[in-house]
């Protein structure tokens, strides 16, 4: 609802950033990983059973409220986790952040589905693709619903850049010795112990190891989201998963030598190919 007022709508995504942030620093991992998949967060005012006197009557009579309501805009995927004792914690945190912000007390706190972003001339033969075409086999979830997605090899990618990558990576491992090669999986969805499912960029296998390749552009050096990527990196981690992340300028064509040079030392180190 405040989409026209861009001030308020940056505080909005402040008090949701610093939410996440906060938890996170009191040690509630779960929910502070669970807002960093919130797509958005919007404020509505709605009937919710509460009641307050109303200023029209000269008498006591009471009607019913318009209570401020928090919504995080989520994918289906997600709403389920974000349990009554989950949205029990990041409440207060939340409401104190809201207040020092000037932005309306939050009454209530609740989730709802995010709206998909679809092409309204093209979103039937999309819907098709992606579940009635076994050509698409990765687990991209939000990518594939984009008609203008590149797909390659069957798999779907989310923009040229990383495409670029994939090609690159597609070369190098040609030229590895069969015992000695490695798997590429772009876009896998898969679920970490926080309850979140992400979707990196490329996960590789090989070696018995795995790693992780991400695809960097320029916003990634934004203050907030370093912190995010540091955030998730580090849960990679513990799994066992070492992170490269590749500057998205090493994508364009005139830097295809490069991007290939740089692959080939980071997947050599990162799987374990040189010890």
């Amino acid at each position: 609802m405040w989409d026209d007022d861009p001030d308020r709508q940056e505080s909005v995504e402040y008090v949701l950033g610093a939410t996440a942030h906060l938890l996170a620093q009191m040690g509630d991992q779960q929910a502070a990983l669970l807002l960093e998949d919130v797509e958005r967060l919007d404020i509505e005012f709605e009937q919710r059973g509460l009641m307050e006197k109303n200023p029209w009557a000269g008498d006591d009579s009471l009607s019913p409220k318009s209570s401020s309501v928090y919504y995080f805009d989520v994918e289906p995927y997600l709403k389920p986790r974000f349990t009554p004792q989950v949205l029990e914690r990041i409440f207060p945190v939340m409401r104190s952040l809201a207040k020092r912000t000037y932005l309306p007390e939050p009454e209530f706190l609740d989730t709802r589905l995010a709206l998909p972003s679809i092409d309204t001339k093209t979103w039937r033969e999309s819907l098709r693709h992606q579940y009635a075409s076994a050509d698409v086999t990765n687990s991209a979830r939000k990518e594939r619903l984009d008609p203008q997605s590149p797909v390659a090899d069957g798999l779907t990618f989310t923009n040229a850049e990383e495409l670029a990558v994939y090609d690159a990576l597609v070369r190098l491992q040609a030229a590895t010795l069969e015992d000695r090669t490695f798997a590429i999986s772009p876009l896998p969805g898969t679920r970490i112990r926080a309850g979140n499912v992400w979707t990196p960029d490329f996960l590789l296998i090989g070696n018995g190891r795995a790693m992780l390749i991400e695809v960097d552009g320029p916003h990634h050096s934004q203050a907030q989201r370093r912190a995010d990527d540091d955030m998730r990196d580090a849960q990679w981690r513990r799994c066992g998963v070492q992170v490269r992340r590749v500057p998205v300028e090493y994508t364009r064509a005139e830097r295809a030598s490069e991007l290939r040079a740089w692959l080939k030392v980071e997947v050599k180190d990162g799987l374990g190919f040189g010890r």
